[in-house]
């Protein structure tokens, strides 16, 4: 997972947002807030121009052109409510609480499950998903789930880059541990094998694209760059081989840069020092340590 940068909505997009919610924000307790919150965004049209606004912001903000911002692995299709809106009606036509994710994700792992810590400052949490029997009482916002709207997942935590597999990056049992936790455990992060296969898969693809990288930029001559690019069609040699090679390069870089599961790429680019191999890759290509997605 990686935060990703928001971009804003148009003035009219807002307002029509505003006054849904004003409709939900009005009522007079919590349990008709619920009820208002699911009758307003069932009943929504998704073909309308500012949900389809929504949705093709929430798809160019979106990691690796489109894909899921929980997994990384599955093209996005779903407008998901970080903050469930079965439990946060307050939130279910708030532009904040919108991210691009995939149906599998949405559906079938996170859906409207739910932790937040008992206090400020403590460990202690509590499930408040909604189909555990408890009281509809308004919950808190101090959630466990890491948000890539507003915080910077890799804060929290590690990717093993030789098993694929997330570690939690911060001191046992303390606060940021316990969110990272919640965070691997409902999106099943460590436990869907296509997930854990796609990320090893990830670094060597990552791997080899650097290579090619450096073997184009070494070329010195159009025959070295046709073996060194490494496509099914030579490279174009109706302009100058510098401009050639440079345009390589650059498609060699967007292909990095848009390829699924990119915690791998930012990954690789943190612990590279841990990696004698992979440093040395980095060595010879310093400016790809300023490649961001």
């Amino acid at each position: 997972m990686l935060q990703i940068t928001s971009l804003t909505i148009s003035t009219r997009t807002q307002r029509l947002l505003a006054n849904k919610q004003d409709q939900i924000n009005i009522l007079a307790n919590y349990t008709q807030e619920v009820q208002k919150a699911s009758t307003l965004w069932d009943g929504k049209s998704s073909t309308s121009i500012y949900f389809s606004e929504i949705k093709a912001k929430l798809k160019k903000m979106a990691v690796a052109h489109h894909t899921c911002n929980y997994c990384e692995n599955e093209t996005g299709s779903h407008v998901e409510h970080i903050f469930p809106k079965s439990l946060y009606p307050d939130k279910t036509f708030v532009w904040d609480n919108y991210l691009w994710a995939c149906s599998i994700c949405n559906s079938d792992y996170k859906g409207s499950k739910f932790k937040t810590f008992n206090a400020p400052n403590t460990p202690q949490h509590t499930d408040i998903t909604p189909l555990n029997p408890r009281n509809y009482n308004r919950p808190n916002n101090d959630a466990l789930l890491i948000n890539p709207r507003s915080e910077n997942p890799m804060h929290f935590l590690w990717l093993d880059l030789k098993t694929g597999v997330f570690v939690e990056r911060q001191n046992q049992r303390t606060r940021d541990w316990w969110r990272a936790n919640y965070t691997i455990e409902l999106l099943a992060l460590n436990n869907r094998e296509e997930l854990v296969k796609g990320r090893k898969k990830a670094y060597n693809e990552y791997w080899n694209m650097l290579n090619r990288y450096i073997n184009v930029l070494n070329a010195t001559n159009f025959n070295e760059l046709d073996a060194a690019y490494s496509q099914a069609t030579p490279v174009p040699r109706n302009k100058a081989f510098n401009f050639i090679q440079t345009q390589c390069c650059l498609n060699i870089q967007e292909a990095i840069l848009t390829y699924p599961h990119p915690t791998v790429w930012e990954e690789m680019k943190r612990q590279h020092l841990h990696y004698p191999k992979l440093a040395n890759l980095f060595t010879q290509i310093p400016t790809a340590l300023t490649w961001s997605i």
